[in-house]
């Protein structure tokens, strides 16, 4: 995991409670791109990404996830749409806990996205936004629906009921309806079954 704030740490941690063991957790200056291309990637069951994002409408390629800062000549920091697409994911969920990443042109193959370049790298589901976010209420949101994941839910179910807390609880619909899950939508999280999972934070 990583995280971008305090509010995003807090997130990281509460919900490595609730995902699958063992976890790989990044925090701070430790989230490196270099770090987590490293990774035994093709092991992880669960990947959380908490931290900043960039989505360019022009060249969508270039649409990335911002790492830490790193004294590298190999990486940038940019895990860009180009680079994903090579990763080795197996991961049954990956939540891209960070803005706009979801966003992208829409041409006759679908839309050009950070979302689909993990599914093109082999992730089955994942989470994604549709706009700039709001740490607090994002938190909040996040660790609500991994506890659902955690009770057995199924991925779309666990996110439809955590945006009802949200709303439930009086946050408009700006602080929660902007996040959407791609791909399978049914399936469960065994998180009683060994599994790794491995979570960044730097949002």
């Amino acid at each position: 995991m990583l995280f971008r704030s305090p509010e995003s740490r807090r997130e990281v941690e509460a919900i490595a409670a609730d995902l699958p063991k063992p976890s790989t957790i990044l925090l701070g200056g430790e989230a490196t791109e270099t770090a987590f291309k490293q990774l035994p990637l093709d092991q992880y069951s669960v990947i959380h990404l908490a931290l900043h994002a960039y989505s360019d409408p022009e060249f969508p390629d270039r649409s990335s996830l911002v790492f830490a800062p790193q004294p590298s000549t190999v990486d940038d920091s940019l895990l860009q749409v180009r680079e994903i697409r090579r990763l080795p994911l197996k991961a049954s969920l990956v939540t891209l806990s960070a803005c706009d990443t979801g966003v992208g042109p829409v041409s006759e193959e679908g839309v050009a996205n950070i979302v689909n370049s993990f599914i093109e790298a082999g992730a089955q589901s994942v989470v994604a936004t549709l706009w700039k976010l709001e740490d607090r209420a994002t938190s909040q949101l996040m660790i609500s629906f991994y506890g659902h994941l955690a009770r057995g839910d199924g991925k779309a179910e666990a996110l439809r009921q955590a945006q009802l807390e949200m709303l439930n609880s009086g946050n408009t619909p700006y602080f929660w309806a902007g996040f959407e899950l791609d791909g399978d939508p049914s399936s469960t999280l065994h998180v009683n079954t060994p599994s790794n999972s491995s979570l960044r934070s730097g949002r």
